[in-house]
């Protein structure tokens, strides 16, 4: 069985999330983002091939998210710098997030504390 590392970048969509995926050597920095990638994370598959099929793990080894040209905000922030976004601070009540990262595009997520902003 051979594992290997993927990274999976982060892009906006329309209703959700959107990601690309490749495969990579290392866990190392990427010196390169896709256009609008706002964060990337990575992630291990082990595999094996038996008779030709391949047969695939789940993802395991998954790494927090790396957040890019981001923000890190807590409730107190968001409350005081950004008063109209209403739904946000009442999702981060309801939900007990002390912090969220707030993108460019305007979207914001939990932030975890596996994640980081660089």
């Amino acid at each position: 069985m051979v594992t290997k590392t993927y990274i999976e970048f982060l892009l906006p969509g329309i209703f959700v999330p959107e990601t690309q995926t490749k495969q990579v050597e290392t866990r190392d920095v990427p010196t390169e983002l896709p256009d609008n990638a706002y964060g990337y994370r990575f992630y291990d598959i082990a595999e094996e091939y038996i008779d030709g099929i391949r047969l695939a793990s789940h993802r395991s080894n998954i790494s927090g998210v790396h957040y890019v040209n981001c923000r890190k905000m807590t409730l107190e922030e968001v409350q005081a710098e950004l008063p109209s976004k209403t739904i946000l601070i009442e999702n981060m009540q309801i939900n007990g997030y002390k912090e969220i990262v707030y993108i460019a595009k305007g979207l914001a997520f939990p932030f975890y504390p596996e994640d980081m902003v660089e």
